[in-house]
């Protein structure tokens, strides 16, 4: 089978960029009132993009050693009253409980719930099955992507999704946690063709997300196929997340934050820690 795009279909979050920096600064805002010294970890830009809730889904944070642990049930406690849930799955496999206890996801339960409205697969009415409000903590959130990639990886066995996908047998894997991050479909599918070996990395490239490497970011971008260069669901889907980003670092909010002496101490102990200093 030759590389298709397009059989996953995508739409565009609903709302325009304005909504999502308005729900950005919001939860953002939450956690200054709550435990200001935590905001460096959330002002991270894929981590915005997250409590904006213009996509699902934000991975590889961590409450840093400068944060006791009041301040992080402070956030927490914020964050979950702004329906923005936070969980580490990976402690259900760990022993020693406290060992990642500062590890954590971002999870925007309203955008969450929302997600086969932006993702149509062939296979929407078995997803749909999948009981998604249940979902609300580590447990139910590792069952949810237990199921979602199993009924992937059915589909790619028959044929449903392309078969040559299993070339990878992480594909599965790939394809929920792409989706939950928001990417586009056509991205997700350049991803799963490279995994097949039908494309090659040279045959890439990069999303142009502006700010995407704010405050100690796990950059939030992605890589699509250059035939889709001028793509309209690509390029439409870079301006909505770069205008996010401009949205919420250019407010008065932002600015008057990072001019705040409490504030740049805060990130100066986030940057040593996030260096190995």
């Amino acid at each position: 089978m030759s590389p298709t795009f397009g059989i996953i279909r995508y739409r565009l979050p609903p709302h325009p960029a304005t909504t999502y920096v308005k729900q950005a600064l919001s939860a953002l805002q939450a956690v200054e009132s709550a435990a200001p010294r935590a905001l460096p970890v959330f002002l991270r830009a894929d981590s915005v993009l997250t409590l904006s809730g213009v996509r699902a889904y934000d991975a590889y944070n961590t409450f840093y050693a400068y944060l006791d642990d009041a301040e992080i049930r402070q956030a927490t406690d914020a964050l979950a009253k702004e329906d923005i849930l936070l969980f580490n799955a990976e402690r259900l496999f760990t022993i020693d409980k406290k060992a990642n206890q500062r590890d954590f996801e971002i999870c925007h339960r309203p955008a969450f719930l929302s997600l086969w409205e932006q993702y149509d697969f062939p296979i929407a009415a078995d997803l749909a099955k999948i009981d998604m409000q249940a979902m609300h903590d580590d447990a139910t959130f590792l069952g949810w992507s237990f199921l979602v990639e199993r009924l992937f990886g059915a589909a790619m066995d028959s044929n449903t999704l392309p078969r040559s996908w299993l070339t990878d047998w992480r594909a599965p894997q790939h394809l929920r946690f792409g989706l939950l991050l928001g990417y586009p479909g056509k991205a997700l599918e350049s991803e799963m063709w490279i995994g097949a070996g039908m494309r090659r990395d040279e045959e890439q490239m990069q999303a142009t997300i502006h700010r995407h490497d704010a405050y100690l970011a796990a950059h939030p971008i992605y890589h699509y196929d250059k035939s889709l260069k001028q793509d309209p669901e690509i390029m439409a889907h870079q301006q909505l997340w770069s205008a996010i980003l401009d949205g919420v670092y250019g407010s008065a909010w932002h600015k008057t934050v990072e001019q705040s002496a409490s504030f740049k101490t805060a990130y100066v102990a986030a940057k040593k820690e996030d260096q190995g200093e």
